[in-house]
Order: structure tokens, then C-alpha cells, then sequence
């Protein structure tokens, strides 16, 4: 029987069809060959062919067919985890995922149908577990935006991965609750290490007026341990601040440079505040490495494009802020930018 809720939720997930059909392959550059019945037309009659992915495409540069299933998901499960796939369901996918015509997975993730916070785009043979954890829908994130040709047939043309190599690389893959733990397991050996530092200086403390001998070794102990103490909860400081950028950072930034589209994308960020991703300037689309340096609540991004034109680019990022903040200089020093980022 039908309910309110059932009708909600599917009329949610038809308006995010609609946003990856019109928005991120429109008709400009790819063919519509199918589409899945709605959700009304399914309650008059349903039609088998629904039990196919949501869209098959042409592109029309290649030729290539492809089919796309379009999920979208407000929340996670168990800390960061998306549920994708209902149980069977992956490897019925699977079922139609051939090297003539591949399977995409497009999940928009928080924010909304028609223009989700995270939009991710992977094959299906590219993911192993029915639940995602958010690091991999950060590592397939794509641009919010007609999705690029040139692109869309190398993946198209990438040999199909086997089960077990898709686990390897998913399981290669750290989430950002595997990191929680890890950071939290250390506060807790923190404390425990201050806690009996604390016990050992109070009973020494207590002796003191029987053994005045001993008041300067006592000290001593008291005073050093401390101090270590203080250099371990500094590393976990440094620890949570690389936690917390990866969940603010990771992910596109969007603006414009001279008279083009500028969209960076910080794909990870290491424990030394070294972090990947890709810079594209119009079609143009790079990989960059580059340095986060901290001064207290402010983070100042620095990479560098290579190249005849390229440059410095030095984006400043405050906690809690949704923009960047920066500029760009020539190599040579003979221009300079202002650049404003928004997600």
C-alpha cells in the first residue's frame, strides 16, 4: 500500500534524476536512449524495463554507450557510511555492467536533490561494499556541472576491475571514523599517562616533609613529565586540525580566473599538511600537490601551477569560513589575481 513517506521519498529521488539528466549530461552532449518509468507511471503500470539502471546515454563525441543509476542520500549511517546498495543489488547492477556499455553510480550526498553538497560518479565495478564510507565518495567527487567528455571515455575505456581488486582499492581507502577512532584511542592514553602523573606527584608531594632530601628529585619528576605530557597533547592537537580540515577542505572550490571557470579540487590531506588534488581552469585540468601552512585558526593553501603561464597560488582558509580567500601571481611576477572560492 502507498504512503505519504514512499511518495516523498521517491519524488526525491526523481528530482535528483532529473539534475544528473539535465545538468550534469545534457542534451548538448549526450543522447537520452533510456529512462526508467517515474514513480506515478510505476503505480498505474508497472513496466519491467524499470528494473533496468535509471538513464542509458550516448555521448556524442564517442559514440560510447553507457548507463547511469542515480542515487541521492540526505544522511549517513554507523558515523560516516552512506548506505548505496540494498542488499543483492550491486551485483545485479553488475549484471549489466559490460565493457560495451558501463554502469556509472551517481550519488549527491546532504544538501539537496537539485544541488546536492557532494556530487560523486563512479563505475559500479569501482566499489565493493554495499555501504560507502564518505572517503570514497570524496575520492569519485565530480564537478556539478555538464560532466566532461574527454573524461567520461577514459573511464569508459578503463579495463573492468575484478572483485578482489576492487576491495583492495576500497579497503586502501582511510575513512574519516577509522581516523576518529585512531585520535580518540590516543586522547585516551593521554589521559591516562596525565592521570598517573598526577597520582605519582601527588604521593610524592605528600613525602616530602618526611624525606627534605628528596624535595629536588620529586620536583624534578613532577615538572618533566608534564612537559611530555604537553608535547603529546600538541600532536593530537596538530591531529584533530587535520581531521577537521578534511572534512572542511575536502572537496570542490569553485570561482573564476581572468574570464574562465576556476575549480580546485582538494582531493586529501596528510598528517604534515601536504595535500593532493586537481586545479581546472575552463578545460583546462591539472594535478597539484601542494603545502597547508597553520597560524592558529587560519590555514593558508600554497601550490603552484607549472608551465609558461602558470603561477603561485596562495589561498587562505579561516575555520568555519565557507570561502577562500587568496591570490595568484605569475611565475615571472608579472601578473597578480585576487581569488574568492565558495563550495
Amino acid at each position: 500500500m502507498d504512503t505519504s513517506a514512499d511518495a516523498s521519498f521517491f519524488k526525491i529521488g526523481e528530482a535528483f534524476e532529473n539534475f544528473i539528466q539535465n545538468k550534469i549530461f545534457p542534451p548538448e552532449s549526450y543522447d537520452l536512449i533510456h529512462r526508467s518509468s517515474t514513480y506515478e507511471q510505476n503505480r498505474q503500470r508497472f513496466a519491467e524495463d524499470s528494473l533496468k539502471p535509471d538513464f542509458q546515454f550516448r555521448c556524442k563525441k564517442s559514440n560510447k554507450l553507457f548507463y547511469v543509476e542515480a542515487k541521492y542520500r540526505g544522511s549517513t549511517i554507523a558515523g560516516d557510511k552512506i548506505a548505496v546498495f540494498k542488499h543483492g543489488q550491486r551485483e545485479r547492477y553488475l549484471e549489466n555492467h559490460t565493457a560495451e556499455c558501463p554502469l556509472f553510480i551517481a550519488v549527491g550526498f546532504k544538501g539537496y536533490p537539485d544541488n546536492p553538497q557532494i556530487l560523486s560518479l563512479f563505475r559500479v565495478d569501482e566499489v565493493y561494499y554495499p555501504d560507502l564510507f564518505l572517503g570514497i565518495l570524496r575520492k569519485h567527487e565530480i564537478k556539478k556541472g555538464p560532466y566532461n567528455n574527454d573524461e567520461l571515455i577514459a573511464r569508459i575505456n578503463q579495463p573492468i576491475l575484478t572483485r578482489e581488486e576492487t576491495k583492495k582499492a576500497e579497503q586502501a581507502i582511510p575513512s574519516a571514523q577509522t581516523i576518529t577512532t585512531i585520535s580518540n584511542t590516543k586522547r585516551s592514553w593521554i589521559a591516562i599517562i596525565i592521570l598517573v602523573v598526577v597520582l605519582i606527584g601527588a604521593y610524592l608531594y605528600n613525602k616530602k616533609s618526611s624525606f627534605d632530601s628528596g624535595n629536588a628529585a620529586t620536583q624534578n619528576v613532577v615538572t618533566a613529565i608534564p612537559s611530555n605530557a604537553n608535547t603529546l597533547n600538541s600532536r593530537n592537537k596538530d591531529e584533530s586540525s587535520v581531521s577537521k580540515l578534511n572534512n572542511f577542505l575536502v572537496r570542490y572550490w569553485f570561482g573564476t580566473f581572468k574570464d574562465s571557470s576556476l575549480a580546485i579540487h582538494i582531493r586529501a590531506i596528510a598528517p604534515d599538511y601536504s595535500f593532493t588534488g586537481s586545479c581546472e581552469i575552463g578545460d583546462n585540468k591539472k594535478e597539484i600537490n601542494g603545502i597547508i601552512i597553520k597560524e592558529n585558526t587560519n590555514y593558508t593553501l600554497t601550490f603552484t601551477d607549472e608551465g609558461e603561464d602558470g603561477g603561485i597560488f596562495r589561498l587562505k582558509y579561516i575555520e568555519g569560513d565557507i570561502v577562500l580567500v587568496g591570490t595568484w601571481a605569475a611565475n615571472d611576477g608579472s601578473k597578480k589575481l585576487d581569488l574568492t572560492l565558495t563550495k
